[in-house]
């Protein structure tokens, strides 16, 4: 007897929990920090919780794009916190928020202060 075959936005919609910011934040299984799900039909590869997400509520991906959050919480599953990009706009996201590489070693703005400080006071 075959499996019951659940809809990709039934089982997205029984793995969301509404927080207080109004994002819908996926509580099923992550890799690293995107929440994961197998899109049905005999995939097996997973995808991105979000990706789905978009997928389900606004539309198709089209190649070579991004799914986005207006939110930066990368569990966040909620359409109306979810864009495309490019991932060059992408980047330009990222670094606009903050949130991009800060250099380590000589050229970060810590490296008096840090753990390299102990390094630098042995050296003299």
């Amino acid at each position: 007897m075959p499996y019951p075959v659940i809809p990709l936005e039934e089982r997205l919609a029984k793995c969301l929990v509404v927080d207080g910011n109004g994002c819908w934040i996926f509580q099923g299984r992550r890799n690293q920090r995107y929440g994961q799900i197998k899109p049905g039909n005999n995939i097996r590869q997973s995808i991105g919780a979000h990706r789905a997400a978009y997928q389900v509520w606004v539309g198709n991906i089209p190649d070579g794009m991004f799914v986005c959050h207006s939110c930066d919480v990368p569990k966040c599953c909620n359409p109306d916190h979810l864009f495309l990009g490019t991932p060059a706009e992408n980047v330009a996201d990222r670094d606009n928020k903050g949130r991009h590489w800060v250099p380590r070693g000589p050229e970060s703005p810590h490296y008096k202060h840090g753990k390299y400080a102990i390094k630098q006071q042995e050296r003299r």
